[in-house]
């Protein structure tokens, strides 16, 4: 238990990234936010005050942590503009107004003058990495807000050991202040009865059987890879699963749809788009099995849900990937469609296999917690 003799230093938590809409902004960082600040609040060691976007903002906030002494920000920061220079200019005085002996930015930025001592989440640097996957402006942006904060905070908390060789690798951080805390899934990911579950997939229009790809539609999710193995699939075994691509549109990839088409796979790729956080662990729990061919994450977020609901997982062997899925996924080289085909032909036409893969997920799950 944390120990409640001393008065703990009041934190001032950046939040101006979490939605309170139900759309595709309610994704990545947003779940982060929520995820932490939820665990800390049933926690109770933590004594903070919370900057949210808006009144809107501030008021979904106070429902998910009702004890919490939440304030709003600009409603203006849901725009990138905005809110960097809100995070500039007028959060280090919110920060004296509240009281705030600690600054926590859940996402790679920091006031220049803070006035208190900044403890900064990094989730990965794939603007570094992999600049050519991002918007020009933004990923400037990212690098400058990223290399302040790996040179100035008191600490950095990197969601990954892979981050973490990030920021001491690419930035130059001082590996004494750079802290790995991992990111995990709530209980609402876990196995739901079957029945509840295809009945869901009824209603949603779903496939009975299908292969699942979770995330923003961007080029580093290398959603083309998983498409080509699809094909190849489909080319040798006309029966094979349908493939599910659940996630916003994101930027600069290729049509998804003219690629299902000049594929030959219209009708055998789904498109649902954005889910609902509440429809997430249904999607889950109907798959037969989850794909992440991803090019370069900085955790895996849908790998570990997938895991939590028991889903078997083969996922790309570059980044964090394998150090989330660990011996209870399969690992496939990002590039290698050839293989990928095989992973998912394989764990397809093999139920034992998918059930030793599924009990050996849900218990690598289990070590992620908030």
């Amino acid at each position: 238990m944390p120990d409640r003799s001393h008065p703990s230093p009041r934190v001032g938590f950046n939040a101006a990234l979490f939605s309170p809409t139900r759309d595709y902004r309610a994704a990545g960082i947003h779940r982060y936010i929520v995820g932490l600040l939820t665990a800390q609040a049933q926690d109770g060691g933590v004594c903070q005050t919370v900057f949210a976007p808006g009144a809107e903002g501030r008021d979904a906030l106070r429902g998910v942590i009702p004890a919490a002494d939440v304030r709003a920000a600009p409603a203006a920061v849901r725009r990138p503009f905005p809110r960097i220079v809100w995070e500039q200019t007028a959060l280090p005085l919110a920060l004296a107004r509240a009281g705030a002996d600690l600054y926590h930015g859940a996402a790679y930025a920091m006031p220049m003058l803070a006035g208190v001592p900044a403890i900064v989440t990094v989730h990965d640097l794939a603007f570094f990495r992999v600049p050519e996957t991002f918007p020009r402006a933004q990923g400037f942006y990212l690098r400058a807000a990223t290399r302040w904060s790996a040179r100035r905070a008191a600490a950095l908390v990197a969601v990954s050991a892979h981050t973490r060789r990030e920021l001491i690798d690419v930035l130059g951080a001082d590996p004494g202040r750079v802290h790995v805390v991992p990111n995990g899934a709530d209980d609402t990911f876990r196995p739901l009865p079957p029945d509840d579950v295809q009945a869901w997939r009824r209603r949603a229009g779903l496939p009975e059987r299908f292969f699942l790809t979770v995330g923003t539609l961007q080029p580093r999710k290398n959603i083309g890879t998983l498409l080509a193995a699809h094909a190849r699939l489909r080319a040798d075994a006309p029966t094979t699963p349908d493939l599910v691509v659940a996630g916003a549109p994101g930027w600069g990839d290729d049509d998804p749809v003219r690629r299902v088409a000049d594929l030959g796979l219209a009708g055998h790729v789904h498109f649902p788009g954005y889910l609902p956080p509440e429809d997430l662990p249904r999607l889950y729990n109907a798959a037969t099995v989850f794909a992440c061919p991803s090019r370069y994450e900085g955790f895996g977020l849908p790998v570990l849900e997938a895991m939590a609901c028991g889903t078997p997982v083969v996922v790309s062997d570059a980044s964090s990937l394998p150090e989330v899925a660990g011996a209870a996924g399969v690992l496939v080289g990002p590039d290698d469609t050839a293989g990928w085909a095989a992973a998912l032909s394989a764990l397809a036409a093999d139920p034992d296999r998918r059930a030793a893969l599924s009990a050996a997920g849900l218990a690598r799950a289990a070590r992620f917690t908030w």
